[in-house]
């Protein structure tokens, strides 16, 4: 809790008095302002005297439940914006859709992990407060502003939250596109030829660009995206991701010929038939189609495993010049960095070797001769330009090109029988839903963090915190500025590693990957 600022005040709702006694007392050494309720009629009592900054009710209460305290609070114009958390001992996923669809923010089930809760407070919290800031304003004034400051994703969740009905149009260089909103659901989208959750992943993947924000008191329209907010704009992500993996594993740049063309039985086959053309390459090929980037890119590598289709690789560019890559300074022997060991020793003679070893590797492997062993790590860094810059030095590959294909970054490394597939997230406190979508299918984790910049460890804890008892593989924790090397990551560290080490260091890199793969495979 930052010194200076009015502490944030929690209303706990529950009939259990030993958890509201519990949540009294550790929110209350977290720095809140806590006010205690047995029930929901006592809750409705307590606000009109002192309004919350957050709800965390209980459901199964006596009289009145907490599906009717929810439904009371968003019928309240003064209190209808302010986070509403149920913390439920139902774990059916039927009560789960109910609560959010009587306009919770978030829910808990019992029993659960403090750190856990504290994470979503602050998550609600500083999503309202963003809310506040941006659109607490006349429903008819237009909002602009730019994506790098404020992502889609992030403008669409704060539009959900304050039930906001209207437009928004995006504009990432040459392209736009435009999300609809009602009473904060959002009903359609479309970008390109693509309409409805096919536009949804698109959009969501621009990272750079303008938009602006229309609100008003109705739309007139066809809805074409039905689930609630959150659940397309996870399912979106989730396309992005395998997308993304596809696309990399057939090559963006091929060009797709067929070989044997097929009788359409489905949709995606006749699209296929009329872009697939021998022109254009699979990465043009998904932004002229209609149909989702995901439907369209599964269709090609179904067709391409049938042999129905082969893939022509693309004219090759004019190599670049190599630059010789800025070195880490190196820290005096001994040095250790507070709260977590060494992944390695510090620099030493001949470590170059480690980097030509490891590229040798990667250009001995032959593809297709043994199925790799593939394990995902997630990179999360608040910067985006360092999270990149260290997902290509650590695989070798060149920067994702085109339009806004950064929000979801993507790096792949082979060597010999493994492969790592990174994933770059952005690493702000508000993206944490978006980390979550990934931690089922993630072997390990990267968090980046500048020692001398107080936001983006903060943000590296609170990642941490979150993610780490749900990563079983190793964590590692890299300070991109070596002139500060000391970052406290406190008690909350779950076994993470650290090293300091610049964004575009290779002999670092290489160290990294060597090490990575060792923990993985032990």
């Amino acid at each position: 809790m930052e010194q200076g600022k009015t502490p944030p005040r929690v209303l706990v709702v529950d009939d259990d008095p030993h958890l509201l006694n519990l949540l009294d007392m550790r929110l209350a050494d977290q720095g809140f302002d806590v006010m205690l309720a047995s029930s929901a009629q006592e809750a409705l009592t307590k606000v009109e005297g002192r309004m919350p900054d957050i709800v965390i009710a209980d459901i199964m209460m006596p009289g009145m439940d907490g599906y009717e305290l929810c439904e009371r609070v968003r019928a309240n114009e003064k209190l209808q914006h302010i986070p509403f958390v149920f913390l439920s001992a139902l774990a059916d996923t039927q009560d789960k859709v109910r609560g959010l669809k009587l306009g919770a923010d978030d829910y808990l089930t019992k029993p659960f992990e403090f750190h856990e809760l504290l994470a979503r407070i602050e998550i609600l919290l500083d999503r309202y407060s963003r809310y506040q800031e941006t659109f607490e304003q006349d429903p008819e004034i237009a909002t602009t502003g730019n994506i790098e400051d404020l992502g889609v994703i992030d403008l669409l969740q704060m539009l959900s939250f304050g039930q906001k009905t209207g437009e928004v149009h995006l504009k990432s260089d040459e392209e736009e596109g435009f999300l609809y909103l009602m009473s904060g659901k959002l009903v359609a989208a479309t970008c390109r030829s693509k309409q409805g959750r096919a536009a949804l992943p698109t959009l969501l993947s621009w990272s750079k660009g303008r938009f602006r924000v229309k609100l008003t008191d109705s739309l007139s329209l066809t809805p074409t995206i039905e689930s609630q907010t959150d659940e397309a704009i996870f399912a979106a992500l989730r396309e992005l991701d395998e997308t993304e993996r596809i696309k990399q594993e057939l090559g963006p740049r091929s060009i797709p010929v067929f070989t044997a063309k097929p009788r359409p039985e489905a949709r995606v086959e006749e699209v296929l038939l009329r872009l697939v053309d021998g022109n254009r390459s699979i990465k043009e090929v998904l932004a002229a189609s209609p149909l989702s980037s995901f439907e369209t890119i599964e269709a090609i590598k179904k067709m391409v495993g049938k042999g129905q289709i082969e893939l022509r690789p693309a004219e090759k560019p004019a190599p670049k010049i190599a630059t010789k890559p800025e070195k880490t300074p190196a820290l005096e022997p001994g040095t250790t960095l507070s709260g977590a060991a060494r992944v390695w020793e510090p620099q030493m003679p001949g470590e170059e070797k480690e980097v030509e070893k490891i590229e040798e590797m990667q250009e001995t492997a032959v593809p297709g001769e043994i199925e790799p062993q593939v394990f995902n790590l997630i990179v999360i860094g608040t910067n985006r330009d360092s999270r990149n810059t260290f997902i290509h030095t650590v695989s070798g590959e060149e920067e994702t090109e085109g339009k806004g294909e950064t929000v979801l970054n993507f790096g792949r490394i082979k060597i010999g029988h493994y492969q790592l597939n990174l994933y770059g997230l952005p690493g702000a406190k508000r993206f944490a839903p978006l980390w979550q979508t990934f931690i089922q299918r993630v072997h390990g984790m990267i968090v980046l963090a500048n020692a001398s910049i107080e936001e983006e460890v903060d943000n590296l804890r609170f990642a941490l915190s979150l993610l780490g008892p749900h990563i079983p593989g190793p964590k590692i924790v890299i300070n991109t500025d070596p002139t500060h090397p000391e970052i406290e990551l406190g008690p909350e560290s779950h076994g993470a590693k650290a090293v300091a080490c610049l964004s575009s260091d290779r002999i670092k890199a290489a160290g990294i990957v060597k090490n990575l793969i060792a923990e993985l495979t032990r």
